[in-house]
């Protein structure tokens, strides 16, 4: 049976879907039509640094939704770009500060509250750390209070919007960067179970999650070698 995948609404980036097929020797059998399985391309390889927002996981890609985690802002099934932990923004008339306001209800997995600090700590984060994430217009990000944050630019862009976009939030009072792509903890609308490097990761669903419950109860991501998936693309084998 083939399934086109579309989580929390968008389209994602993944393009062979199934509910069944054999990968490395494991059986991928699964009767249960709220499981599904994603065999991720070579465009989408394995994370190696493991499922972490700051070192790249989700970086860039408009329409991709980085399940663990929940970024500023999202695009609806219309392409629009549309609020998810923000509220509202504005910006200021040079166009240098761009102020994001917050909602003040959410948790992340591991049930501590997401707020203000949390954002700042994020974004300056990743604007440290070497990785595909390209922030280098942003001065610095700041707590205005707890549900309000404010980003310096270096310059003006209007398409400052979709770095707000695709960058997942994390804690910043647990965060450790040599373990949370393996452990992470965010308020998206999963969380990761378990990961077979090499095979598979398991994805189910976040209890504390502020949204629309997914239609999935569980996403397994596999992660063959490209010719497998070439093989398993032409066999149609799903």
């Amino acid at each position: 049976m083939n399934k086109k995948l579309l989580i929390g609404g968008v389209v994602v980036l993944v393009a062979i879907i199934g509910g069944a097929f054999m990968f490395m020797g494991h059986s991928y059998h699964d009767d249960d039509p709220t499981h599904l399985v994603v065999a991720a391309h070579s465009n989408i390889k394995e994370p190696k640094a493991g499922f972490n927002p700051l070192t790249g996981w989700g970086c860039g890609h408009q329409n991709y939704n980085p399940l663990v985690q929940s970024c500023l802002f999202k695009t609806d099934t219309n392409g629009t770009i549309v609020p998810d932990i923000a509220t509202d923004y504005s910006i200021s008339d040079d166009g240098k500060t761009w102020t994001v306001n917050l909602r003040n209800d959410i948790k992340f997995s591991d049930n501590s509250t997401l707020d203000a600090e949390d954002v700042a700590f994020t974004f300056n984060t990743a604007k440290a750390t070497k990785s595909e994430l390209d922030l280098t217009n942003i001065a610095n990000v700041t707590a205005v209070n707890s549900t309000s944050v404010k980003f310096n630019l270096v310059e003006p862009r209007s398409t400052f919007i979709y770095d707000l976009r695709y960058v997942g939030i994390v804690p910043s009072d647990t965060y450790n960067n040599n373990t949370y792509g393996e452990h992470p903890i965010g308020s998206g609308p999963y969380v990761l179970d378990h990961w077979d490097k090499g095979q598979q990761a398991i994805f189910k669903i976040n209890d504390n999650y502020y949204g629309k419950k997914p239609y999935f109860t569980q996403i397994t991501l596999v992660f063959p070698e490209e010719a497998t998936w070439l093989e398993l693309a032409k066999s149609n084998d799903f």
